[in-house]
């Protein structure tokens, strides 16, 4: 999970603490900067992205892009 580190979204961290969920904190106002240090740090190759303003994305959307992405050998 990414969140910023403003002190609002501290809240974040008491919630997931016990549940396995990394969580990277960055700019508030920057979140190209914030995800571009994420993906820095953890050195991935890829990543999905699911805004904060659509906690409820129909799983099923999800599946199918991986599965196209896979499916094309994009990987």
């Amino acid at each position: 999970m990414a969140t910023s580190n403003h002190p609002p979204d501290n809240k974040f961290n008491d919630l997931f603490k016990n549940k396995r969920v990394l969580i990277f904190r960055g700019p508030l106002q920057n979140v190209y900067l914030r995800y571009l240090k994420l993906i820095k740090k953890y050195k991935l190759k890829y990543f999905l992205r699911v805004s904060g303003d659509s906690p409820l994305i129909d799983y099923r959307i999800i599946d199918r892009a991986y599965k196209i992405f896979k499916k094309k050998n994009m990987k």
